[in-house]
């Protein structure tokens, strides 16, 4: 499995299903990486044949393609995807993502420094023009996720932070999903679940079940990734319950999701009508504690009041927990604190998404990313880039002072200011 003694072979996973229009894109931030020990797994959920076409353009040794020939539930594409892995160390980013310039071959650099089991990094976010209100793609850019060195924490301090429910939400933890896991942490849960990816939120859940065996966790504060958020992107709609006009509800990316979650034999229960990722935190500890049989106690209460600020926030989010039929003990503590459903249910998450894209405080920035014409995915990791190129190396905490910081994100700034026209 592994390429050497010192260079690990890295597999990084793209699950994908129906986005010919977003994935090339994608892998070309995954093909451009410099790094040799690199294996890219696109595994295909039973897409039509046009997924397929746009992967076999793609001329590189590295690329391997895999399909499904009936439709699955993401958690169990996911699964599905991890079994065509070779690597010590997996990645997973979606179809409408990608990785930053020579991102691996960065993060290949840290864990031969570092040794670590798991590594998490500051994560950019991109908007594709389809999901912007002005029809151009953006790159939000925040100081605090940039220009800083890499620190380690300990894992049983986490998790019991995650148990006793005082931390902020699960991605305090280390998650697969744009992070990277150590083969040596999935083959420690894989043999008593019976699957690494056992919940029908597969990031959320694997966050929560690495907590359980890793001792170490690597945290880098500056981006090796770039999430991304187009129209079809599941986790968007996730947080919203209207559909744009002309859709129904089952026919977003959301509502397609929950109707391939009921076939999914092998899940645990999944409620859909509780928004509140809180919530599912909660869920997910409790199927990780029993399943990895760790005994931990387990603030509910603290989780609960955590999932009933979350769900109460959002007007759209408590119409919708009022649909909500009881499948976990804790639905029945969240719905009964839960004030009645609101007249008007504005998404605040919808809201918040349509003043994006023209924020310019001096520590944060929505940068555009046309290029030539092109906007997307590729466009956005090359803008990263071309801002982030100002001589800066990751490092161990301690060597970047909050001056030299300062410098690096000034030069940034003055480097993005031709971008806004």
């Amino acid at each position: 499995m592994a390429a050497s003694s010192s260079r690990p072979r890295i597999s990084v996973v793209v699950p994908t299903r129906e986005r010919d229009r977003t994935l090339p894109a994608t892998l070309s931030t995954c093909v451009a990486q410099s790094y040799p020990e690199l294996e890219i797994v696109v595994h295909d959920n039973a897409s039509s044949p046009a997924t397929a076409e746009a992967v076999a353009k793609f001329d590189d040794r590295r690329l391997k393609y895999f399909r499904s020939e009936e439709r699955l539930s993401m958690r169990a594409n996911f699964e599905a995807a991890l079994a065509r892995t070779t690597g010590d160390y997996v990645v997973f980013i979606g179809d409408d993502d990608a990785l930053a310039i020579d991102g691996i071959a960065r993060l290949a650099d840290l864990l031969v420094e570092t040794g670590a089991e798991v590594v998490k990094w500051a994560l950019p976010h991109y908007i594709w023009p389809d999901r912007a209100v002005s029809g151009a793609g953006y790159l939000t850019l925040k100081d605090p996720k940039l220009f800083w060195d890499y620190s380690t924490y300990d894992g049983p301090a986490t998790l019991d932070l995650m148990c006793a429910a005082q931390v902020r939400n699960y991605m305090n933890g280390p998650d697969i999903y744009h992070g990277c896991v150590a083969r040596s942490v999935i083959e420690q849960i894989r043999p008593k679940t019976g699957e690494y990816f056992a919940y029908t939120i597969p990031d959320v859940y694997a966050t929560v079940a690495n907590l359980f065996v890793v001792r170490t966790i690597l945290h880098v504060r500056h981006p090796l990734s770039i999430t991304g958020h187009s129209s079809s992107s599941t986790g968007m709609s996730f947080s919203e319950t209207k559909s744009a006009e002309g859709e129904v509800p089952t026919e977003t990316p959301y509502g397609r999701f929950v109707s391939e979650v009921k076939s999914d034999t092998g899940a645990q229960p999944y409620n859909p009508h509780i928004r509140s990722i809180n919530y599912h935190t909660l869920v997910c500890l409790h199927i990780a504690n029993e399943l990895l049989g760790a005994g931990r106690e387990i603030n509910v209460e603290g989780w609960i009041d955590k999932a009933v600020a979350e769900t109460v926030a959002d007007p759209q989010f408590l119409a919708e927990a009022h649909r909500a039929e009881e499948v976990w003990p804790y639905d029945r503590m969240l719905l009964d604190r839960l004030p009645p459903p609101p007249d008007a249910a504005a998404s605040r998450q919808r809201a918040r998404v349509e003043t994006h894209g023209t924020r310019r405080s001096f520590r944060k920035l929505d940068v555009p990313t046309s290029i030539d014409g092109r906007d997307d995915a590729w466009t956005a990791a090359e803008t990263l880039n071309r801002l982030t190129s100002t001589g800066y190396t990751i490092g161990r905490r301690g060597v970047m002072s909050p001056a030299r910081h300062f410098w690096h994100w000034t030069q940034l700034r003055r480097r993005a200011s031709p971008l806004f026209g």
